[in-house]
């Protein structure tokens, strides 16, 4: 029997589409939600961090507060690096700004990818791009590997949801909600001999 097809308990395809559609854009949700406490827990240099969420961010706002020398002295020490000349503290603004600005084009995304589905697109490839960019900056070690798995996870999610887009506008328009195309029973022809 053909995938959405009209059998008792299967759910119609069209209804399976638009939930993988909605998956991903809670997906987008949540990225949004836990990047955004990401970035504050990296201002205040608490070293809490969410794995379902962007990289990039996060690492700006690390960047920022440790620039500005808002990190406990610790960090400092761990990472080998005395503390010396630091940015202005009010600068934290600046690199906040930008984070939370990337951030906010999973919310925007999640937002119009309910009308505009190519929105989910957009934010597949941000995130792709976040994921390449967490090679770049952090360098790969292996407590990367779930940090790593959990980018995966999303980008399954948001792949997911893009091709069920896809496959949604390639259903007819006639492609009933029963997974079953409707067939005009009764022919032109046949409506002469009745």
């Amino acid at each position: 029997m053909a995938f959405g097809s009209n059998r008792r308990g299967a759910v119609p395809l069209r209804m399976q589409l638009h939930a993988r559609i909605g998956q991903a854009r809670i997906n987008l949700l949540i990225v949004f939600i836990l990047t955004v406490l990401n970035i504050i827990f990296a201002a205040f240099g608490s070293g809490t961090y969410f794995l379902f969420s962007a990289s990039v961010p996060y690492f700006i706002a690390l960047l920022g507060a440790m620039m500005c020398g808002l990190l406990p002295p610790e960090y400092y020490a761990e990472a080998g690096a005395l503390p010396g000349e630091f940015l202005p503290k009010g600068m934290i603004v600046g690199f906040l700004l930008i984070a939370v600005g990337i951030a906010a084009i999973y919310l925007l995304a999640f937002l119009l990818s309910k009308k505009h589905t190519a929105f989910l697109l957009v934010s597949f490839i941000l995130f792709i791009i976040d994921t390449a960019a967490m090679f770049l900056i952090y360098n790969f070690t292996v407590d990367m590997l779930i940090d790593l798995a959990i980018h995966a996870w999303v980008l399954v999610e948001l792949f997911l949801g893009v091709r069920a887009v896809g496959r949604l506008k390639q259903l007819p328009a006639d492609f009933p909600d029963d997974g079953i195309p409707f067939v005009n029973p009764v022919s032109p022809d046949d409506n002469d001999q009745v």
